[in-house]
């Protein structure tokens, strides 16, 4: 229930919302589809400030169609209100306040503007905009009015300054505090003077950072009395640490040197300052003196001394000079030769001149003779040189030294032929002389050994591994076996053993094998004799004289022992005694028959009922 007039309610709202903008009412119209007046449901719908739009429907063809209406105003619009339409119930749009001029209101922080049309309308905002100074209040830029505080004054910490005083400058505005003039130090000298130009002094202020600077005057030259010079000139120098005059051409007295006379020795001395300049003459190297300390070169195997020539003037030697002029004195003094001694070629030999080492006479090395074992030796430097003579390959020494192989079985020993002149063997030489010497050993052989293929023998040498001798293996005594080496060749053959002999081979005569104990040479038959009460009798049996055993059949295959071919005599019953009594046979006979039957009877009746069952 309680859903029910929740959702007729909220219908109802819905309706009223909807109801301000839309007018309804049934008229009369001309519907555009019938062509006939009929009664019609009219809406109206706000459109704009001016118009409405009437919407008609005919109640009888549901024709819809349209036309545009004015407002019919009532009421009076406002600042915040607009008049309100009697047709469609729209409303137009509000007058909107006609504000008068801000106005700064008394706690001089804000202004206020009222609305002309309703002065119970009005706005209140803080005063903004302007800027305030160190003496004056910020300007409202909307109200025009002063509002706040001035700032005062910011004096900076620092000092501000012009040439003559120093004071605390406001950071906003020109104002100046503290304002004093500066009170000045007693300077530092920044430019030191010069002789010629004036230095400076600069003074700073004890309390702000301003200088000032005053000249020095320049100082003036302090001119030595001792003359300076260099090479062409002289001059007087500045006393003065500080003097500015760098180049000397600028200094007092300054001129070129003059005066004075060179010589070879000695440069010429100004007259003013006593300074040598210029050049020396050159020397006079006209003299020739012959003086150990002139010597240029001395006199060698070939050549003379050469001397150095000296100075006319000063006697200094011309060594080093340009020209070094030179003359000769004395002879060549000729060679003073060494020995003669081999060179390292072993062909020639060289002597050098004991003056001059690099004085040097080389020959040929020559006369001696050589031999097998020695090369000649040179008649000059004693030196051996050349090659040593060929030897002579003609003697035959039998002698182990010579041995170029022993004599074997076959060969004879051979020999290296060595030389007449000095016994060295020729083993080794282009021909290797030999000679032969003795006579072959002839074989020493092994004993004859059969071969894996069990049919030949072979033998080797002794003294010759190499040397061997194989034959096939023979049995001429016929008794399976080689002759020669002894190795098994055949086997026995032939001949039948038996029960008693073995085979006889017939090659060799020899038994081999097995006895045949099946093979019997001499097997006698035995017929069976019966026993008696006196005498044994036999079994039918044969009996082999050749391995003497006995046996139960004719072919000798199942052998017995003689005690099983004798017989048991027979008994003697007349001499045996009663064991029983014998009267009631036919009793004995009749039970036996009635107790057969009633086990037969008993025997029948059980099977009966057996089956019966």
């Amino acid at each position: 229930m309680n859903k029910k007039i929740l959702s007729v309610v909220l219908i109802l709202c819905l309706m009223l919302a909807v109801m301000p903008m839309t007018a309804y009412a049934a008229n009369i119209a001309l519907c555009t589809k019938c062509g006939q007046k009929q009664t019609v449901r009219m809406t109206r719908q706000y459109a704009n400030d001016k118009w409405h739009r009437c919407d008609l429907t005919c109640t009888v063809c549901d024709n819809t169609w349209d036309y545009w209406e004015a407002h019919t105003w009532s009421g009076t619009a406002t600042c915040t209100s607009g008049r309100t339409c009697t047709e469609c119930g729209g409303s137009s749009e509000p007058l909107g306040h006609d504000w008068g001029t801000w106005t700064q209101n008394s706690d001089e922080k804000t202004h206020t503007r009222i609305c002309k049309r309703d002065t119970s309308h009005t706005e209140t905002e803080n005063c903004h905009g302007g800027t305030a100074t160190c003496t004056q209040r910020a300007t409202c830029t909307v109200c025009g009015a002063e509002y706040g505080d001035a700032l005062g004054h910011d004096f900076t910490t620092s000092w501000t300054h012009d040439d003559n005083e120093h004071w605390k400058q406001c950071s906003r505005c020109d104002k100046k505090d503290d304002v004093s003039p500066h009170t000045w130090d007693s300077g530092t000298i920044t430019t030191a003077p010069t002789c010629t130009k004036a230095g400076k002094k600069t003074y700073s202020c004890t309390k702000c950072d301003a200088t000032k600077i005053e000249p020095i005057p320049a100082t003036g030259h302090s001119w030595k009395s001792d003359w300076t010079s260099d090479a062409t000139h002289h001059w007087y120098e500045c006393d003065n640490k500080n003097c500015d005059v760098t180049d000397n051409a600028g200094k007092k007295g300054y001129a070129e040197h003059s005066g004075g006379k060179a010589t070879c020795t000695q440069n010429a001395v100004c007259e003013f300052c006593k300074a040598e300049y210029g050049e020396k003459l050159p020397h006079d190297f006209t003299a020739e003196t012959v003086d150990a300390k002139y010597l240029k070169s001395a006199a060698t195997c070939t050549e003379k001394a050469v001397y150095y020539k000296s100075c006319a003037v000063c006697g200094l030697s011309s060594e080093g000079t340009a020209d070094e002029a030179t003359f000769f004195s004395g002879n060549a003094l000729d060679h003073d030769w060494g020995a003669w001694v081999q060179n390292s070629d072993e062909k020639t030999h060289t002597r050098i001149c004991k003056r001059d080492t690099s004085h040097t006479e080389t020959e040929n090395c020559h006369g001696g003779t050589a031999t097998c074992t020695a090369k000649a030796v040179c008649t000059v430097c004693g030196g051996e040189y050349g090659e040593m003579a060929a030897h002579s390959f003609t003697a035959e020494k039998a002698e182990a030294q010579y041995l170029k192989s022993a004599a074997t079985c076959t060969e004879k020993a051979i020999y290296y032929k060595s030389c007449a002149v000095c016994g060295l063997s020729s083993e080794g030489t282009a021909d290797e002389a030999t000679f032969f010497s003795g006579n072959a050993l002839d074989h020493d052989w092994g004993a004859w050994t059969q071969n894996s293929d069990e049919e030949t023998h072979t033998r080797i040498c002794k003294r010759d591994t190499s040397h061997t001798e194989t034959e096939n293996c023979i049995d001429a005594n016929k008794d399976h076996k080689c002759d020669y080496c002894g190795k098994k060749l055949t086997e026995h053959t032939g001949g039948k053993a038996t029960c008693k002999d073995k085979a006889k081979c017939e090659g060799c005569g020899a038994e081999y094998g097995e006895l045949d104990a099946k093979n019997h040479t001499d097997l006698k038959h035995f017929p069976a004799t019966a026993a008696t009460k006196t005498t044994e009798g036999n079994i039918e049996y044969w009996y082999c004289e050749g391995c003497g055993k006995y046996y139960s059949d004719k072919d000798g295959t199942k052998e017995i022992k003689k005690a099983d071919t004798v017989t048991a005599k027979l008994k003697d019953d007349s001499k045996s005694p009663q064991t029983g009594d014998t009267s009631n046979l036919a009793l004995w006979i009749a039970l036996l028959f009635v107790s057969g039957g009633a086990a037969i009877g008993t025997t029948v009746v059980s099977r009966k009922k057996k089956y019966n069952r």
